[in-house]
């Protein structure tokens, strides 16, 4: 069963909070429990999938779509944010995952506070490091043999939790669709979760001995899942600032360089791309030994420099740098395989302008670097003289001078310190001095001028400009979205200066004006965006509490707007789960409501209340007002049970689809209730802005347009039309006779004109006929349709010789949606001599007044369509029996 009533509410909230007193929950962890200086007096670990389960199970049980609410049932969200082990979490978020499809918009709302939380999913990382790190020592000497099925479960069960934190924006996007929160988006998401992995290597860092702890592995089985989410360049090259900066003291340098080893594939690219193109130092970042990992080797000697070749000249300084600095010999054999593409012709014609500019970058700069080192053999002589002439018969001139000034710097590079000038390399370029291109060229020699730095230069030592760097980097990425907006400076406009002969005594009284306080300007702006208004605090949650809280006498204002504010929302989104009493109980509480303190537009919102309640639950509501619309005149007043023929109206509209319903299902107001609503005055302007005249005529003239454009459109197919049932039908007779069958319509049709009664009979008749016309447009295609048009020739017989003009014309008008919507096949072989009296008497009714006929234009004019009608009946009737 689920929570329906704020009574429930603080029941579970009750029963929670002794759950939590009793000491029958572990409480939340601490940083000594986390580095083992501190421990509970039981074992809670056995609980997490047993009875915390189960008690987590019976809770999401409860749940419904408009409970819990994160902000307000803080009860309900503390049990999932128990954080003593990785159990617990994981059996929180897994709870919530299973019923994501039940529940997508509470389950979702649940998810994003768990996931925002500070500590919640760091303080999971840190209990993952600390588990696997107890179990890496315990089998010590036997892991490194054969593999042991402790560490492997727990493997398993932190990649598959891992697995759920990543998949989460997917799967919440599936159920809510265009619906789907800010914080679930794939780019925040991304930021949100590395914040929480800083936050855990941060903790992990100020450990003394943190290898003996924690175990760095999870830390980059999490890195790489979040990188490899999506690849957003400035998120990841913000985290690889911080790591750096990490990086820089000894400490940090072990772990940082820990868990960069251990980066899938995937994530090796992407990392080593943002390095670069952020300009990192590589040496620091991720140090000498990386390279020697598989993944990592494979990315900075064969997918960066050959696949993913860049062009900047930083991000190719960086690169070589680095390798130059940790494996001159792989700068080497790298150098052969650029040279061996970039001589070969087949290459010039395959390769891009870019991707040929970089790989010739790339080689002028390995060159450089290894110039003191470089081998100069026969092959790569070879290659350089067969890559000069091809690139010189290259069609492409910016290609062909491009390789000129390639072999010319890695000639010069070779040559002896003592050569002279005349004996070196040079080629002309002057035909691109004046072009775009010329940037190129200085871009070569900038590299010809470059140093490659030793292992002692890349070294970076700690001081004090460097935490102050750490510390600017750190609040650059852990701040929000929020934070990082500029503020917006302070604009003084200063006056202009009076004129001499001005006259400068003119303030009255100036003596006591205090002087104005400058330091108000320095004060900050209070940030009010989280703040709740008193209206919405007290708004009900459920539509138990609605009824309950308005069958009182409200006696705060704000109590009475927040209930009307929100009962349409509880009516349509929960009433349709309750039984039919309570919808019955609403119906008679709204009817009958009175405004016990001004609310704006109330009458709208009490009609459109009753309509929710109708198409919650129709038949019972239809049989209960129909049966108050027929009571005594002492039960109910005349705008009460014009009310009730509205709503009956509007719910049957609304339920058959109909496509004309009125704007929003606005209440005509039969009975203007002035004295209930103060006087509102509206000032306008005496002179308008000439932009709002402006845009005032060019809406004028988009509308003329469109009202007199001609659109020209094939007509739809059949079979494109999605055919469903109308959900009226069930429920038509049931509106219907209901209604019609009733004492009161006896008494509206035989009222005499002389009784004080009357006017109000024959508005309450006028309303009846609209609301029956209503019903029979609703029923088209309905099986009681036949016996409702019975009845309607059997009514309107008699009322359409009523002595009022305007019952006359609803008359009318009833009679014509009944022939409209009947079958024209029904009415020729049920109702043939009907039809024909009502011609009869048509004919006679559309004469002129002067010699007996119908006085209202209007009328004769209905009259006059109705007669059309019936001749094409006969017309079509003649036609089938003659074929």
């Amino acid at each position: 069963m689920q929570v329906q009533s704020a009574s429930a509410v603080a029941q579970v909230a009750a029963i929670l909070g002794e759950l939590h007193n009793s000491n029958a929950l572990p409480g939340f962890t601490t940083p000594e429990q986390l580095v083992g200086l501190d421990r509970q007096t039981c074992d809670w670990t056995c609980l997490a999938h047993g009875e915390y389960a189960a008690l987590l199970n019976q809770l999401t049980e409860l749940f419904s779509q408009d409970w819990p609410e994160p902000s307000q049932d803080v009860e309900v969200v503390n049990i999932f944010k128990l954080d003593h082990s990785f159990d617990y979490v994981s059996v929180a978020f897994e709870s919530l995952q299973t019923r994501l499809d039940k529940f997508p918009s509470t389950i979702s709302s649940l998810l994003e506070n768990m996931v925002k939380d500070e500590s919640l999913i760091s303080i999971a990382l840190l209990h993952i490091s600390r588990q696997r790190a107890s179990l890496m020592q315990r089998f010590a000497r036997t892991i490194k043999v054969m593999p042991e099925r402790k560490v492997e479960e727990l493997d398993a069960q932190v990649k598959a939790f891992f697995q759920l934190l990543i998949s989460l924006p997917a799967q919440v996007a599936n159920r809510l669709g265009r619906r789907l929160p800010e914080t679930f988006a794939p780019v925040s998401y991304q930021k949100l979760l590395l914040r929480q992995w800083l936050k855990s290597l941060h903790f992990v860092l100020q450990c003394d001995d943190n290898r003996e702890y924690f175990d760095l592995e999870p830390y980059s089985w999490l890195l790489s899942q979040a990188i490899n989410l999506i690849y957003d360049v400035s998120t990841l090259e913000s985290l690889l600032r911080v790591l750096k900066d990490y990086a820089v003291a000894p400490r940090g340098r072990k772990v940082v360089h820990t868990i960069l080893k251990e980066l899938d594939p995937a994530a090796c690219l992407k990392t080593a791309q943002s390095a670069l193109s952020a300009g990192l130092n590589l040496y620091v970042l991720i140090g000498a030994a990386t390279l020697e990992t598989p993944h990592w080797k494979h990315c900075l000697l064969q997918k960066l420099p050959l696949q993913r070749t860049p062009v900047d000249n930083k991000q190719l300084i960086t690169l070589a740098s680095y390798l130059n600095a940790v494996a001159p010999a792989q700068l080497q054999v790298l150098l052969n395989q650029l040279l061996g593409i970039w001589s070969k012709r087949i290459s010039l014609q395959k390769l891009g302008s870019q991707e040929h500019l970089a790989i010739s970058k790339l080689l002028v700069l390995a060159a450089k670097c290894l110039c003191g080192n470089l081998v100069m053999d026969l092959n790569i002589q070879r290659q350089l003289h067969d890559g000069l002439s091809n690139h010189l018969q290259s069609p492409d001139a910016l290609q062909r001078h491009v390789g000129m000034k390639t072999v010319e710097l890695i000639f010069n590079f070779i040559a002896l310190p003592d050569a002279k000038e005349d004996d070196r390399l040079r080629f002309e370029y002057d035909s691109f001095k004046d072009t775009f291109h010329w940037h190129i060229f200085e871009e070569f020699d900038e590299l010809g001028q470059f140093e490659s730095p030793s292992k002692t230069k890349l070294d970076e030592k700690p001081c004090e400009d460097q935490l102050k760097q750490l510390e600017l980097h750190l609040s650059d990425f852990m701040s929000t979205t929020e934070q990082k907006e500029p503020h917006k400076p302070n604009i003084e406009i200063q006056a202009n200066p009076a004129p001499e002969n001005q006259n400068v005594n003119m303030q009255l009284d100036s003596d006591d004006d205090e002087p104005l306080d400058e330091d108000d300007d320095e004060l900050k702006p209070y940030d009010m965006s989280n703040d709740t208004t008193t209206t919405i605090d007290q708004r009900p949650k459920f539509v138990i509490d609605l009824l309950h809280l308005l069958r009182e006498k409200v006696e705060n204002y704000q109590v009475f707007e927040g209930a009307l504010g929100t009962a349409e929302q509880l009516i349509r989104g929960q009433l349709a789960k309750h039984d039919t009493q309570l919808a019955l109980d609403l119906l008679q509480l709204f009817l009958v409501m009175e405004m016990q303190f001004y609310y704006e537009q109330f009458e709208r919102t009490q009609f459109k209340c009753c309509v929710a309640i109708c198409v919650a639950h129709p038949g019972p509501c239809a049989e209960y007002l129909c049966r108050q619309f027929h009571t005594d005149n002492s039960f109910y007043s005349a705008s009460v049970r014009i009310l009730i023929l509205q709503v009956l109206a509007a719910t049957a509209k609304e339920l058959s689809g109909d496509e004309n319903m009125q704007n929003e299902m606005e209440i005509v107001d039969v009975i203007p209730p002035a004295a209930k609503h103060p006087r509102k005055f509206e000032f306008q302007q005496e002179e308008e802005s000439p932009a709002a005249r402006l845009a005032a005529a060019q809406r004028i003239i988009r509308d003329r347009l469109r009202a007199k454009t001609k659109r020209y459109f094939s007509k739809p197919k059949a079979g494109d039309q999605m055919e469903k049932a109308n959900p009226f039908h069930p429920v038509a007779g049931t509106f219907f006779f209901s209604l019609v069958r009733g004492q009161r319509t006896r008494q509206m049709l035989y009222v005499k004109y002389e009784n004080i009664s009357h006017d109000i009979d024959t508005q309450l008749l006028v309303n009846l006929l609209n609301t029956m016309s209503v019903l029979v447009m609703c029923s088209q295609n309905c099986p009681l349709l036949p016996a409702m048009t019975r009845e309607i020739f059997d009514l309107c017989a008699f009322v359409r010789f009523n002595a009022e003009a305007r019952v006359r014309a609803a008359t009318l008008q009833l009679i014509g949606i009944a022939l409209v919507t009947t079958p024209a096949h029904v009415l020729a072989q049920h109702f043939a001599e009907s039809l024909n009296e009502l011609q009869r008497w048509l004919n006679d009714f559309i004469r002129s007044p002067l010699v007996g006929g119908e006085t209202s234009e209007e009328c004769r004019e209905l009259a006059q369509s109705i007669l059309d009608t019936c001749y094409k009946l006969f017309d079509t009737a003649a036609m089938e029996q003659a074929a």
